[in-house]
């Protein structure tokens, strides 16, 4: 194999590896991964990544940076659904410096955010690296 198609495969399978590395930690229920957070979006993360790793075996690079952005383009919309989800999970308690205390102990945990960005990455870079230059011979007798 060559290169962009071990590079690209390696990437695909760490986006659906991503998807299952926790993401949130909330107090006394403990680590939500993807799949807690929100199931419908780690699916169609997961999918992306059995697309990807179907266009590296195809050799349809260009699929895979499709594919990278549309995953980064989902990873920042989860991140911006879980921020105002956890703005507005405590927003029934009447005093705000109490619901913002409460809001606080719910943290991010880093591992799963970073693995799939970094494959996003990865695989952006993997469908780039497929294009090779074009060598232009040079003219005989000049």
């Amino acid at each position: 194999m060559r290169l962009a198609k071990l590079v690209g495969l390696f990437s695909a399978m760490l986006l659906i590896v991503g998807t299952f590395l926790p993401m949130v930690h909330v107090p006394i229920v403990g680590n939500w991964s993807y799949w807690d957070l929100h199931k419908y979006l780690a699916s169609f993360v997961t999918l992306m990544g059995f697309l990807a790793i179907s266009a590296v075996f195809r050799k349809k690079q260009g699929y895979l940076r499709f594919y990278a952005i549309l995953g980064l383009l989902t990873l920042a919309l989860t991140y911006v659904g879980a921020r105002m989800k956890i703005a507005e999970s405590f927003s029934f308690i009447p005093f705000p410096k109490m619901a913002g205390a409460a809001g606080s102990l719910i943290k991010y945990q880093w591992q799963g955010w970073t693995i799939m960005i970094f494959a996003c990455v990865v695989m952006f870079l993997a469908g780039r690296m497929n294009k090779t230059p074009e060598v232009v011979a040079p003219i005989q007798g000049a």
